[in-house]
């Protein structure tokens, strides 16, 4: 199997991109819990390291362990390592998350290239029972199709309908009221999310019933986002709060942001095709949060607004012009 990043250049993801910049604002106002610099990230950086550099850098995180499961690539890792305090664990996180120790609050980001599958809730539940108060947990898969891919078949089956999904992930794990139209298009999207959340509930109970009321820990999910900068992707973030430290989540001010979203549906992220001299003319209206004051001069309305929601987020485009 080829390495995801043979495939995948991170650095030309526009949308990839503001989603980096948003969960980064998410765990920048972590610090009611405690200083962001106590901190730890876990996540899969690849040979690119985006999202450890922007955390270190953003936020001065400075202990981050990065899990590569290309073992045969240790070397090319190593030698792409940014940072000394970057610590490489090479291996699949179904072996490395288990062994760390949480008691420390982490941000954690499990970024998949895959779709959902019975190895990535594994995971998912395995944060789930190991989280300490004030840890962020974002989830990312891709959207674009569900595989069965368990050892006994003799080819990779598509699950198109609920009793595929049950065959392969379990009663427990499939919503009762699956329909095949969740399982295609951006509906899965919604449908990856769902079970991704419930796995983080259900993780939730099983070490919650051993705690006293003022220790019973929740998963409090502060956004959902979309997008395709060529398969569709898409992740859930949300942060674990015991409920001693509710106050603390809304003196956070989650709620506030711009990409808050804490049920169903996620914002999806379409980076606006515009030039950087219409990028410029927005810029000079910005803030703007009435947007019929927006100049748009002749840009189209849709990317007018669209730029103008994520504008903060989005890269900047070098241009040459003449």
């Amino acid at each position: 199997m080829t390495a995801s990043y043979r495939i995948i250049d991170y650095s030309l993801r526009p949308a990839k991109f503001a989603e980096r910049k948003m969960i980064s604002e998410v765990c920048s106002r972590l610090k009611v819990f405690a200083s962001l610099e106590s901190y730890r990230y876990i996540g899969f950086g690849s040979i690119w390291f985006s999202d450890c550099i922007l955390l270190h850098k953003a936020l001065g995180v400075e202990d981050v362990i990065s899990i590569e499961k290309e073992q045969a690539h240790k070397a090319r890792f190593e030698f792409n390592k940014p940072y000394k305090g970057i610590r490489l664990m090479m291996g699949f996180a179904a072996d490395v998350l288990p062994g760390l120790d949480w008691a420390h609050r982490s941000i954690v980001w499990l970024d998949y290239d895959d779709p959902l599958n019975p190895g990535i809730l594994d995971d998912v539940r395995t944060v789930a029972t190991r989280a300490t108060s004030g840890t962020v947990l974002a989830v990312s898969v891709q959207a674009e199709g569900l595989v069965d891919k368990r050892p006994h078949l003799e080819e990779p089956l598509e699950i198109t309908s609920a009793h595929g999904f049950r065959d392969c992930f379990g009663d427990a794990r499939t919503p009762q009221d699956l329909e095949p139209a969740g399982l295609r298009g951006w509906s899965l999207s919604k449908t990856s999310r769902r079970v991704i959340r419930d796995e983080i509930d259900a993780g939730l109970k099983s070490v919650n019933a051993g705690r006293n009321a003022g220790q019973v820990l929740r998963f409090h999910q502060i956004s959902a986002f979309e997008y395709a900068d060529g398969a569709k992707m898409t992740t859930i973030v949300g942060v674990f709060v015991d409920h001693g430290q509710n106050g603390h989540f809304e003196a956070a001010g989650f709620r506030a942001l711009p990409f808050f979203r804490d049920g169903d549906e996620a914002l999806r992220v379409k980076v606006p095709m515009l030039t950087p001299r219409e990028m410029r003319h927005l810029d000079r209206s910005l803030p703007c949060h009435d947007f019929g004051h927006l100049d748009l001069g002749p840009i189209p309305e849709a990317d007018g607004k669209h730029y103008a929601k994520l504008y903060r987020y989005l890269p900047n485009f070098a241009s040459f012009e003449q």
